[in-house]
């Protein structure tokens, strides 16, 4: 499978009537963000040395505290470490990863966070690690850009179009916010 075909939403199953039932579609979208997880995780570099956990717990900490200033919820997976380990000569552990890279591309959007963005690929070594950590404290004490971030964020306040009271409600959704992010993304942004 190349990587286009890898990152390609997997087709919904199809009901009785031709249309795919509401658990199936669910099914289909928790298929695709267990791939786009998988997909972080088997590109993720490996460290030039061996990552210290202290400093992997700081990282997901003070993502964590970023990410609560801006949504005012903690939605970060738990990181623990391992009973008795101090180093990780492996990738990182995908409770810290996968809401990384999710959150630095959300922030490459934004012009005010450039210069605090430490790529993904880039986090190979402690030093970097330390420097990823320092940024999220750094951003989660800019109140412009956390106000800007929450302006992105909100909901559409315009008003929804009438829908025609014999459309099936999945089309009524879907006719009153063409723009509106889809529940796939939302979730992903619950995932930050």
């Amino acid at each position: 499978m190349n990587p286009e075909e890898e990152m390609m939403p997997p087709e919904a199953p199809v009901g009785a009537e031709g249309e795919a039932s509401p658990d199936q579609v669910m099914e289909a979208q928790d298929e695709q963000m267990a791939a786009q997880a998988q997909a972080i995780m088997d590109s993720a570099p490996m460290p030039e040395s061996p990552f210290t956990y202290k400093l992997i717990e700081k990282l997901h900490s003070t993502m964590g505290e970023f990410i609560k200033a801006v949504t005012g919820e903690d939605t970060l997976p738990e990181f623990v470490i391992p009973e008795g380990e101090t180093k990780l000569d492996d990738k990182l552990p995908a409770e810290v990863l996968i809401p990384y890279v999710a959150t630095m591309g959300f922030l490459s959007q934004i012009e005010e966070a450039q210069k605090h963005i430490v790529l993904p690929e880039d986090v190979v070594s402690d030093a970097q690690l330390r420097k990823a950590a320092a940024n999220f404290g750094v951003l989660k004490k800019n109140k412009k850009l956390i106000a800007k971030i929450e302006e992105m964020t909100e909901p559409a306040q315009e008003e929804a179009p009438e829908a025609p009271e014999d459309m099936p409600e999945d089309e009524v959704q879907g006719a009153q916010s063409p723009g509106a992010a889809t529940q796939q993304e939302e979730e992903m942004m619950e995932m930050m």
